[in-house]
């Protein structure tokens, strides 16, 4: 797990992105840009998260189909 920077790509294994990484820049479009949009993936992520976090906490495999995100306006 990275944060993207370029060079890790040259590396032969299996990547992943750091959430933390994708909260700053959406952060930054939202905050900096005026991105709408990435507000609402900033709230996705954290209820995503958040929702992960309760479900390993009480032993539980998590259900992503199951759940219905909805945004707030």
């Amino acid at each position: 797990m990275h944060d993207g920077w370029i060079p890790y790509k040259a590396l032969e294994c299996q990547h992943a992105l750091c959430n933390q990484h994708h909260l700053r820049e959406l952060t930054y479009l939202h905050e900096e840009q005026g991105q709408a949009w990435a507000g609402d993936m900033i709230e996705l992520l954290s209820h995503a998260n958040h929702l992960d976090n309760r479900n390993c906490a009480d032993d539980k495999t998590p259900r992503y189909a199951s759940v219905k995100y909805q945004p707030s306006s």
